[in-house]
């Protein structure tokens, strides 16, 4: 970066110094140097974000499940 942004260096004579097979690359990261300095150069995170697994909330119990015993204590 430093030879472009401060010695002048063509983009095109950078690119090829870098062996790169066209400008659009160096473009890429000479935009993000000047957006976000150095940090912005570095690799970023792949993929989504893991989810977290949300468990159901807790129901009663349904009532052809239910016993018997169960049943009546309901009704007592």
């Amino acid at each position: 970066m430093r030879p472009v942004t401060e010695q002048g260096m063509s983009q095109k004579a950078a690119a090829d110094q870098l062996n790169l097979p066209d400008c659009s690359i160096l473009l890429q990261w000479l935009r993000l140097y000047r957006l976000n300095g150095i940090n912005g150069l570095k690799p970023k995170p792949k993929g989504r974000k893991p989810v977290k697994k949300q468990h159901p909330p807790q129901t009663k119990k349904v009532d052809y499940l239910k016993t018997k015993e169960e049943l009546l204590a309901e009704l007592a």
